[in-house]
Formats: C-alpha cells, sequence, structure tokens
C-alpha cells in the first residue's frame, strides 16, 4: 500500500516538473535554432529591443532631433545675443547720447543750409508797419519764419515773401503783428497768415499758426 502511494506521488511530481520544464526547453530550442539558422534576424531582434528600452527610458535621440537641437542652440545662442546687443543699447546712456547727439548736428548743419538760401522780400500792407515790426531786425524775423516752416515741413518750401499785414498787440514787453508768407515748392507759391511776436525784452521773433 505505501509503495504504490509513493509511486503516484513520484509520478505526480515528475509531471509537475515536466510541466515547469517544457516551456523552458522550447524557449532554449529556438533561441538555439534562430541563433544557428537566422542569426541577423537575433541580431535585429537584440538591437529593436535595446533601442525600445532606450526609447522608454527617454535616451534615444533620432538624426532630425539632433539636428533641431543643435539649430536650436545655434539659432537661440544667435538671438539671445542680438537681445542682449539691443537692450544693452537701449540701456546704455552713452550710446544714447551719441546718437542723439549726432541727430541734432545733422538737424543743425540742415537747418543752417537751409537758412542760408531763405531771401524773401519784405514787405507791409500799410505804411509805417514794416518799419515798427522789424526795422533793423529783418534777419531776426526771417530766420524766425524760416525755423518755424522747417520745424512744420522741413525744407519742402522756400519763403519768397513775408508781409506784415496788421497790428494785433502793443505792450510793455511784446508787439504781435498778422502776417502772411508765401512760400514757394519748385514753380508753385502759397499764402498763409501767421502771428508774430517780438519779444522786446529779450529780442527774439515768435511765430505762431493764424486761426481767425
Amino acid at each position: 500500500m505505501k509503495d504504490r502511494k509513493m509511486y503516484y506521488l513520484t509520478m505526480m511530481a515528475g509531471i509537475l516538473i515536466l510541466t515547469f520544464m517544457v516551456p523552458v526547453f522550447i524557449r532554449a530550442a529556438s533561441r538555439a535554432f534562430i541563433n544557428r539558422f537566422a542569426p541577423a534576424a537575433a541580431e535585429e531582434q537584440t538591437e529593436a529591443d535595446v533601442e525600445r528600452y532606450r526609447v522608454m527610458e527617454g535616451f534615444a535621440e533620432t538624426e532630425d532631433d539632433g539636428l533641431l537641437s543643435e539649430i536650436s542652440s545655434s539659432g537661440g545662442n544667435s538671438e539671445t545675443g542680438e537681445k542682449n546687443s539691443d537692450e544693452q543699447h537701449e540701456h546704455d546712456p552713452d550710446l544714447v547720447r551719441k546718437e542723439l547727439q549726432e541727430q541734432k548736428e545733422q538737424t543743425d548743419i540742415e537747418l543752417s543750409s537751409y537758412l542760408r538760401r531763405q531771401k524773401p522780400a519784405l514787405s507791409e500792407s500799410r505804411a509805417g508797419m514794416l518799419e515798427a515790426f522789424a526795422e533793423g531786425r529783418e534777419e531776426a524775423l526771417t530766420k524766425a519764419v524760416a525755423d518755424h516752416l522747417y520745424g512744420t515741413y522741413g525744407s519742402l518750401y522756400d519763403i519768397s515773401a513775408i508781409d506784415v499785414v496788421d497790428f494785433i498787440d502793443d505792450n510793455k514787453t511784446e508787439l504781435t503783428c498778422q502776417i502772411m508768407v508765401t512760400a514757394r515748392i519748385g514753380s508753385r507759391e502759397y499764402s498763409e497768415y501767421y502771428f508774430a511776436t517780438y519779444n522786446k525784452a529779450y529780442d527774439f521773433y515768435s511765430i505762431y499758426a493764424y486761426h481767425e
């Protein structure tokens, strides 16, 4: 009785061992077959497994990725450099001061050239007005009108005539008159009214737009 029970136990243990070992034998046989008759396939499979692992772990980088990274790195540095340069320029008081000074010098040169060629004829609508308003100061009045036109139109117009039309106000400090300025651009002439004020205390003229 004991021998029969031992026989059954031994047989069951053998079946269980075979059950676990058969898949192992099959995998070993398959791998041996692949390695013997299809080594290239085995190598490709191994490389694929490695690449899949690298991708899963975040280590994989394609050629395009590398190129984009290189371009991004170089381009980013260039843009950053330009931006830093612009910011440095904006916040560098010496550079800003230098540019403003150069612009002022260029404007002064152009204005001086414009003023030198302004030779308008001065006239009066009523006798004695030109003498009272601009006698001995004709050049200063011409310069004031030229400064005003240049500030508004640049060197577009050349002044051909200034006519003192009427008195507006006369007090201790200022004398104000209405003047008509005739300017030309090419062969065409245009006339416009302005207020001109002479400051008696400081000896200068100011020109203002005329409003009826």
